[in-house]
């Protein structure tokens, strides 16, 4: 099933569903490629050069900080890669 319609069926049908969403994602607003842009999707096994995933972090708006790891931002040491969301969720490339 869509996970749009997954999402209308359950705000429909329970009372304890809370949909967050931009304005953007709302009405429609924006292309779908602009968004795409601005997506970096790694499978396990991938080879990405650590360089490019960097600029597209960059690219992403996501601030380069070594020192301190919050939200927003990223750091690289040696051969990983930290990586904030804003979910708060951490992820170690």
């Amino acid at each position: 099933m869509n996970y749009v319609i997954q999402q209308q069926v359950s705000l429909i049908s329970r009372n304890d569903v809370i949909v967050v969403a931009s304005v953007s994602c709302i009405y429609g607003l924006g292309e779908k490629e602009e968004y795409e842009k601005n997506t970096l999707s790694i499978k396990v096994g991938d080879v990405i050069e650590k360089n490019n995933i960097l600029k597209k972090l960059v690219d992403m708006l996501y601030e380069r900080n070594d020192l301190d790891l919050a939200r927003g931002t990223f750091r690289s040491r040696g051969d990983s890669i930290e990586n904030s969301t804003i979910l708060f969720k951490y992820y170690r490339l």
